[in-house]
């Protein structure tokens, strides 16, 4: 159950007629600090997810409910959104009630009554597991979230991106150029997620390229980075479950990007970033959208502008 609460401020719609069995799932969530809203039945849970269809992570659908059941109301909510998980709950588990979930799109089925630890598994399963920013020590979050308009979800996703980065880097391994060139990166990124500490002796290496400053630099780096582990998988988990993007909505999101590439601005070209990693691309797009991403984190713009110049529209 401790691992449950790395889901805190996570959004589940609960869709159960049976008051006994919403106290269950209740009662199993309590202190996770995930927040529940309940449907009584199926017409209600399309009513509720259709007017805040974004807020909502996971949908859990009994399957027998009154006016209309979880299988009429799961097929209406993938009109509106394939990808957001939803889990069945029901006491009838046999193969073909399985290919019936399975085929109205449901991603998996729980038997009531519920088994404990596979509940919490199938919930951190497809669920992204989130990151209080405020606890942090060696980051101010405040700062970085500054930089981003506000944007709390896109900074945790720059840390994540951060994370990735940096963990395995051998500062030792860099010639002298690799060296220049990733300190001055540095200086500038530990600057937009808030990094203080961070960011001064990067400014100090950065200026005197004296690698006795390194040991200092690497336990800077080292205190951000115990900090970030818990960071994992989310961006992963939030590519998976975002909305495939369209012709119509491809093609203005890299006009877009284009844009603030050219403009040369971190905060700019960040936001973009940001926005289209909601999306799922299509494999040309998404190995495109890498190099263009590595390209402006190390602030090789013109490089940056030449490849997007050459995507095809």
């Amino acid at each position: 159950k401790k691992d449950i609460k790395t889901l805190s401020n996570s959004n589940i719609l609960l869709c159960e007629d049976n008051i006994v069995n919403q106290e269950i799932v209740v009662g199993l969530l309590e202190g996770s600090g995930i927040n529940i809203d309940i449907a009584l039945n199926g017409e209600e849970a399309v009513r509720i997810f259709k007017s805040n269809s974004t807020q909502y992570e996971l949908i859990l659908m009994d399957l027998q409910m009154p006016i209309m059941d979880g299988y009429e109301a799961t097929k209406l909510i993938r009109e509106i959104d394939n990808n957001i998980p939803i889990l069945a709950l029901s006491a009838n588990a046999t193969q073909e009630d399985l290919l019936k979930t399975k085929a109205v799109g449901m991603n998996e089925h729980l038997t009531k009554p519920i088994e404990i630890n596979t509940f919490y598994e199938m919930l951190l399963k497809y669920i992204s597991k989130k990151v209080d920013s405020s606890e942090f020590t060696n980051i101010d979050s405040n700062v970085g979230i500054q930089h981003l308009d506000g944007n709390k979800k896109l900074y945790l996703k720059i840390l994540g991106n951060f994370k990735d980065t940096y963990e395995d880097m051998n500062f030792n391994d860099l010639d002298d150029e690799e060296f220049r060139r990733v300190i001055h990166t540095m200086k500038g990124l530990s600057a937009n997620i808030g990094a203080i500490s961070l960011h001064k002796i990067s400014i100090e290496l950065d200026k005197t390229q004296d690698k006795l400053l390194l040991p200092k630099f690497c336990e800077e780096l080292s205190k951000v980075l115990d900090e970030l582990k818990d960071i994992e998988d989310l961006d992963t988990k939030s590519d998976d479950s975002g909305s495939v993007i369209d012709d119509a909505e491809r093609k203005i999101l890299f006009s877009k990007l284009k844009m603030v590439i050219k403009s040369k601005k971190p905060k700019e070209c960040n936001l973009v970033i940001g926005e289209i990693q909601t999306h799922q691309l299509s494999d040309e797009d998404e190995r495109f959208f890498n190099k263009i991403k590595i390209l402006v984190q190390n602030y090789k713009y013109n490089e940056a502008i030449d490849l997007v110049e050459g995507l095809k529209q």
